[in-house]
């Protein structure tokens, strides 16, 4: 799944979803009903066609009972401090 980011680069998140969702045998339907969340979009996050919103993203971890990052990561990209430049907005102590 790929998103543009701020600086035209394109963000990608992986997610392991379908394969959580054939070891627990529950087809698309069944998390599209008990997260209330499109099938489309169900079957388009699990087969890595579009970024799940930060919402679909918590609703579907919720009811699997995972935590988001068990789910979906970016690909790629720093994700601790130090992969950061020092002077970068995010992590100035203001």
């Amino acid at each position: 799944m790929t998103q543009a980011g701020k600086r035209g680069e394109a963000i990608r998140v992986a997610n392991r979803l379908r394969i959580v969702l054939d070891d627990r045998q529950i087809s698309h339907a069944d998390l599209s009903y008990l997260t209330g969340i499109p099938y489309s979009a169900v079957r388009k996050m699990s087969k890595a066609r579009s970024c799940p919103s930060l919402a679909y993203a918590l609703i579907v971890s919720q009811v699997l009972g995972m935590s988001v990052e068990e789910l979906f990561w970016l690909e790629d990209k720093p994700t601790t401090r130090e992969g950061f430049g020092a002077d970068d907005a995010a992590f100035r102590d203001e």
